[in-house]
C-alpha cells in the first residue's frame, strides 16, 4: 500500500491497516493488479461512496467549520492549501469548478482504484 501510503504521507502498514478495517465493514474492496500481482488495488464499494458522499454533506453543511467567516477570508485562507494540493497532484487545476474534495477536482470520476504497491 505504498503509494496510498505516500499520498496520505503514512507509513503503508498504517494504509493496510486501515483499508483491513474499511474492508471488514464492506466499505471497500481489495483486489491483485492484473497487470502485477505484487500491487494491490482498493476501491471504494458503493456503502463507502454513500458514507462518503454522507460526511461531504456534512462537512459541506458545516461550511468546513469556517461559517464564521466571510466568503472571503475563507478564500483567503484555503488558497494557499489548493495550491500545495494542486503542487502534490491532489486534483485537476483545470478543473476549477468543482470543490476541492470532489473526485472531478482530483482527476477523477469518483469510480477510482487506488492503487498500493
Amino acid at each position: 500500500m505504498g503509494k496510498m501510503g505516500a499520498r496520505l504521507m503514512v507509513h503503508p502498514a498504517a494504509v493496510t491497516n486501515a483499508i483491513g478495517k474499511l474492508e471488514q465493514r464492506d466499505l471497500v474492496t481489495r483486489s491483485m493488479s492484473p497487470d502485477d500481482r505484487r500491487v494491490v488495488l482498493a476501491a471504494i464499494a458503493p456503502p463507502g461512496r454513500a458514507l462518503a458522499d454522507k460526511a461531504t454533506e456534512a462537512l459541506n453543511q458545516a461550511a468546513f467549520g469556517l461559517a464564521e467567516l466571510s466568503p472571503g477570508q475563507a478564500a483567503e485562507l484555503t488558497r494557499p492549501l489548493r495550491s500545495i494540493r494542486a503542487m502534490v497532484g491532489d486534483f485537476n487545476t483545470a478543473d476549477q469548478g468543482h470543490g476541492a474534495g470532489s473526485p472531478a477536482s482530483r482527476g477523477g470520476t469518483g469510480t477510482e482504484q487506488a492503487t498500493s504497491d
